[in-house]
């Protein structure tokens, strides 16, 4: 397996890390082990030459994601956050980063309206 894939499946694999910190808050093991893990797969894209314009623009697409869904935006704005996130990692230099691009944007999507509406839910006492 190419170098670049499996630092793509470190970042992947991190990401997936801290959506789990997301859904079982409390827990510090997840959140630290998808920031180490993360951290990591963007460093072995650098060394491998990747383009940082990419990562600045995947690190957009999620940060929209996560305002988008947490606002409560409709679902058609998560389909303009992949399409950020396509157009972003066609800059990687692995050649399938385009097609996983979409899933963490979606996931944050979802998770951050699943949040939001749970903090709506929530009753003072």
């Amino acid at each position: 397996m190419p170098a670049t894939d499996l630092a793509l499946l470190w970042l992947l694999g991190g990401l997936l890390a801290v959506c789990a910190e997301f859904c079982l808050p409390g827990w510090i093991v997840p959140g630290v082990a998808g920031a180490v893990s993360m951290t990591y797969g963007l460093y072995q894209l650098w060394l491998q030459g990747a383009n940082p314009w990419a990562f600045a623009g995947l690190a957009a697409a999620l940060a929209m994601a996560a305002c988008a869904g947490y606002a409560g935006w409709p679902l058609w704005t998560a389909a303009a956050v992949a399409a950020a996130a396509v157009a972003s990692a066609w800059r990687l230099p692995a050649p399938w980063a385009a097609l996983i691009a979409p899933v963490p944007a979606l996931v944050i999507f979802c998770l951050t309206k699943v949040a939001g509406r749970a903090l709506a839910n929530k009753t003072i006492i």
